[in-house]
């Protein structure tokens, strides 16, 4: 069991004590004003960092003394291999997040992140951000990320040049265990600021 940066929770406690088992020593909360701890799986885990509460089929163990409205320090199983793929990445902002996360557990497990945009001038700058910033691991793509996972995928992983934009190219399904789409907007929330002064027309 390896943690993630313990995040604070309300507790949905469980309605009977067979979760409440000794936390290993790693994650003993030491001193008077130290609040219980909880130990959740990776997909709870991932429902707290949406904003859930901690809920009792993702408790692995926990300590016996939780009531409703606790609050918790909240440790995640974060083990395995992270293979993540960026769509839609420019300016990069969410990229580099994404980079710097993979990077703190990289002691605890292996992982790289894959970024694509279709616009071969902004690749161009996040790639300069992310070399900037260090992470020279990064794979940046320029092309739609609708055909990485074509209709008839290739067997094996494509190669790539490190440190420079590389020409998108498609993956076998199942190459990645996580993805972040952001898509563009329609910019429908700008309506009122395209108003024009003189003829109040849009």
């Amino acid at each position: 069991m390896s943690a993630m940066t313990p995040s604070s929770a309300k507790a949905t406690p469980p309605e009977s004590s067979d979760i409440s088992s000794p936390l290993p020593p790693q994650y003993e909360c030491k001193g008077p004003s130290s609040s219980p701890s909880v130990i959740v799986d990776r997909v709870c885990a991932e429902a707290l960092l949406r904003g859930a509460d901690v809920f009792k089929p993702g408790i692995i163990c926990a300590h016996g003394d939780i009531r409703m409205g606790t609050k918790l320090q909240v440790w995640g199983d974060v083990t395995g291999n992270f293979e993540v793929l960026d769509m839609c990445c420019a300016p990069g902002g969410k990229t580099n997040h994404l980079s710097c996360l993979l990077r703190s557990l990289s002691h605890l497990s292996p992982g790289s992140l894959t970024c694509i945009d279709r616009s071969l001038r902004k690749m161009r700058s996040v790639r300069s951000m992310l070399d900037l910033a260090g992470f020279h691991d990064v794979t940046t793509l320029a092309g739609d990320s609708q055909g990485l996972l074509g209709k008839v995928p290739p067997l094996e992983v494509p190669k790539f040049q490190p440190g420079v934009v590389n020409k998108a190219k498609a993956f076998p399904r199942g190459t990645f265990t996580h993805i972040l789409l952001d898509p563009p907007c329609s910019a429908m929330g700008l309506r009122p600021r395209l108003c024009l002064p003189d003829s109040g027309s849009v």
